[in-house]
């Protein structure tokens, strides 16, 4: 998939994800905003010749871009986005009925971090 099919695939998923958490589906939230996070990485990594073929190559992208743009928040940003991958897969993440707010707060963190990637996916390497 080249990286502007990315960019559109987390636009969408990063939008499904609200209607799915807005109609109570935290599964399928979950999952949309892990995929739009996922998706962003890609983007980025492509982009600047990267590869993207596992979940590592994810992590160890977004640690590169990081220190690119000497901003540890890229990295951080995606491993909070880790977090709503393993609520997808019941590992307990979150507790939605807890009433703290964290998961709509790191809901909104996400949702900044992917549209920051894919604002630094959309420059060239060396525009940063």
């Amino acid at each position: 998939m080249p990286a502007q099919e990315h960019v559109k695939a987390a636009f969408t998923f990063l939008e499904q994800s609200g209607e799915e958490f807005e109609a109570g589906d935290i599964l399928q939230g979950s999952e949309k905003l892990w995929g739009a996070a996922a998706h962003a990485a890609m983007a980025a990594a492509l982009l600047r010749g990267w590869s993207v073929g596992s979940h590592r190559n994810l992590v160890d992208a977004m640690r590169h871009l990081s220190g690119e743009r000497n901003d540890e928040s890229l990295e951080m940003g995606f491993s909070l986005a880790r977090k709503f991958q393993g609520n997808f897969y019941g590992q307990g993440r979150f507790d939605p009925f807890s009433g703290d707010g964290s998961m709509d707060r790191d809901r909104e963190l996400i949702a900044n971090h992917v549209h920051k990637v894919l604002g630094i996916a959309m420059e060239s390497p060396s525009d940063g």
